[in-house]
């Protein structure tokens, strides 16, 4: 009905904040996202969606305790995967939570749940590649993060910072250099 539809809209906009990558915007995602979950408890999109912008609030640094916010995002992502295991999208921000957390095996192993929930989706194989990349397993992955860009050649700026550390890791010097280059025309204001 009509309330399903103002939440599902609340959500689409704070995702189009969120995606700004900047403490104003990310503070505005947060408020529509929380005036969501209050207008439909039941959908367990919200819970995930406040669970990234938790993620995204740590490199930004717009916390004073990354710790709690942290466990905050966690939190958030588990609730909504308890109310829907088939999501794809909560197990992606539970990955980023405990890649961030430096709980390696945790995160690769929601970045594994995630894109078997959407192997064709460009941010699940981003995030299984980025927890990859943060274990320190370069080898396995590059040929995620080339999935994850064929699928989304507009991927997220973030996604070709991270492949072109990757490839710099490998030695792979020359292709690292055109993807940190992608990554500044995608974004030259706000590189976290």
């Amino acid at each position: 009905g009509k309330q399903g539809l103002d939440c599902l809209l609340k959500l689409m906009e704070a995702l189009k904040y969120s995606t700004l990558q900047n403490i104003e915007d990310n503070n505005v995602a947060r408020r529509l996202t929380e005036e969501a979950i209050s207008i439909c408890p039941e959908n367990p999109m919200g819970y995930a969606q406040l669970a990234q912008i938790y993620n995204v609030d740590i490199p930004l640094g717009n916390t004073k305790s990354p710790r709690e916010t942290l466990e905050k995002a966690i939190e958030l992502a588990q609730k909504a995967i308890a109310m829907d295991d088939s999501l794809p999208a909560p197990h992606i921000f539970l990955c980023t939570s405990y890649s961030f957390r430096r709980e390696y095996k945790k995160a690769i192993a929601e970045g594994e749940r995630a894109v078997a929930l959407d192997p064709s989706g460009s941010t699940a194989n981003a995030a299984h590649a980025t927890a990859l990349l943060f274990a320190c397993q370069p080898e396995e992955a590059i040929p995620m993060f080339q999935k994850a860009i064929r699928l989304n050649p507009n991927a997220d700026p973030v996604t070709f910072l991270n492949f072109g550390h990757a490839l710099r890791m490998t030695g792979r010097f020359e292709e690292a250099v055109l993807a940190f280059r992608k990554a500044l025309q995608r974004a030259p204001n706000n590189l976290i």
